[in-house]
């Protein structure tokens, strides 16, 4: 019998029929492949609610509820004044009921693209810091590219104040084989990686970029950061000090 994947998933939730439920059940027994597979359904299966529950309990970011409140003052503009006896109901659940599909889905993805990059801060604050990657955040303006002794470059392209009062950077590092996005943050102790996004490429020159690492890290920066992002003089001032406030305020920089 030809078992699909979506029969072992009905197995592994247990909403098969009885007989059925019986057939997997045998053919697991003989069936090392069939095993693996229905490991796989499982993991992912576990990855898929374990970040649904995360989803639920994330903020939506400010950016996003705004233009939500924009698109409903649009659309309540050509309507008639909704009655008094309304349910109030989320602002996730509202923009999601309220918006066209195409802007729902965009902030769907934005969302899940902030868990995802959230998520892996925290795998990476106890990974070790290249010291030549720092050197580059530690000297160089946005918008300029260093080149490493290895061959691979790096090249800082926004700096901004977290909601820590940390000064933090994004930057790109790419080599013949691979690109990655990254932001970072000066601690005391040194400049510390708080997301990641890492790409595979054919072939990666000049000041070519695709849109999806940057765009992936969109959402994490619209959580992390705090008012707008520095100007060349801010950068200016950052890079004087070693990227830490004095007195502890932007403006003394």
């Amino acid at each position: 019998m030809n078992i699909s994947d979506d029969m072992l998933s009905g197995f592994l939730d247990a909403e098969l029929a009885p007989q059925d439920m019986e057939l997997v059940r045998v053919a697991l027994e003989t069936d090392d492949d069939l095993v693996m597979r229905m490991a796989e359904l499982s993991q992912v299966d576990q990855w898929v609610l374990e970040h649904a529950q995360q989803i639920d309990h994330t903020e939506v970011p400010k950016k996003l509820v705004v233009l939500a409140q924009q698109l409903d003052v649009k659309r309540n503009s050509h309507k008639t004044a909704a009655v008094n006896n309304v349910v109030q109901i989320s602002a996730w659940e509202k923009w999601t009921a309220d918006i066209k599909t195409p802007y729902a889905m965009a902030a769907g993805v934005a969302l899940v693209a902030s868990v995802a990059m959230l998520n892996l801060s925290q795998q990476t604050t106890d990974l070790g810091f290249s010291t030549d990657i720092a050197a580059v955040l530690d000297t160089e303006f946005s918008g300029e590219t260093a080149y490493l002794e290895d061959g691979s470059t790096v090249k800082a392209q926004l700096s901004f104040e977290n909601q820590q009062g940390q000064l933090c950077r994004q930057y790109q590092v790419a080599s013949s084989d691979n690109r990655s996005t990254n932001i970072a943050c000066k601690q005391i102790s040194g400049w510390k990686l708080q997301a990641q996004h890492t790409e595979q490429s054919v072939a990666v020159t000049g000041d070519y970029q695709t849109a999806s690492s940057s765009q992936q890290l969109e959402a994490v920066i619209d959580a992390m950061i705090s008012g707008s992002a520095l100007d060349r003089n801010e950068e200016q001032q950052a890079i004087n000090n070693q990227w830490q406030f004095e007195n502890q305020k932007r403006g003394d920089l």
